[in-house]
């Protein structure tokens, strides 16, 4: 059954190697039991172009490099999944429509944002347990943006949250936020993201925070603009 999901771990002190020209179906997940576990997919890595609209379930394995070289739709009803590396280049917009779904679930998996995706209020773009991301374009956000990951605004990139009924903005306990320098993180409406550090500018205005919020000024130029903010009330404490 080929839509069965399996899983294969690498226990400690192990390695699992990936030659050239090998495959790994969408449906195998390959993950770490610690950090001595050691998976290296490099030399199988095949790449895939996306540049048409996403308009029903498209799922990529960890061995698959996407790159979405064309401005697209990603459709109300499809989810476009990744499991290896997904690259949006320079000038491309990615547009998730309400219904629509991004989607990035793998430890290995690495996301490399240098053209602008736009969340539209009821569309998802979720990014679970990715290696690295990395942003130097533009996402914005007026529907769910979830990232349980390690985030890096670089230079001259951009997340804007905005404040639509169905807004939320998470990077969750195991993910942290990291602004250098040049780059600009904008929170207009719901946000849960406990820490960040900042070398550029983080802007909240109309933000509505969730939980302890910790924010680390790691250069002098620095810069926090609280134009207004407030606590969600249903968060504790």
């Amino acid at each position: 059954d080929k839509t069965t999901s399996e899983t294969i771990t690498v226990m400690s002190d192990s390695e699992f190697k990936a030659f050239p020209n090998a495959t790994i179906s969408p449906a195998i997940s390959i993950v770490a039991t610690d950090d001595t576990s050691k998976i290296d997919l490099g030399e199988a890595m095949g790449t895939q172009y996306i540049r048409q609209d996403v308009t029903s379930d498209l799922n990529y394995s960890q061995t698959q490099t996407v790159i979405i070289e064309e401005s697209i739709f990603i459709k109300k009803g499809a989810t476009l999944t990744v499991n290896g590396q997904l690259i949006v280049n320079e000038n491309v917009e990615v547009i998730i429509e309400e219904g629509g779904e991004l989607r990035v679930d793998n430890e290995t998996a690495k996301v490399t944002i240098n053209g602008d995706i736009e969340v539209e209020n009821g569309g998802v773009m979720d990014i679970n347990e990715a290696d690295t991301v990395d942003i130097t374009g533009t996402v914005t956000s007026d529907g769910i943006l979830t990232i349980n990951s390690n985030v890096t605004v670089k230079n001259g990139g951009k997340i804007l949250v905005e404040n639509g009924d169905k807004s939320a903005f998470t990077i969750d306990d195991d993910g942290k936020l990291t602004i250098e320098t040049g780059g600009n993180v904008e929170i207009r409406g719901q946000a849960k993201v406990s820490d960040i550090t900042n070398k550029g500018t983080v802007t909240l205005n109309g933000a509505v925070l969730t939980g302890d919020v910790k924010i680390s000024m790691a250069a002098n130029a620095a810069v926090v603009d609280i134009k207004s903010f407030s606590a969600d009330a249903t968060s504790p404490g």
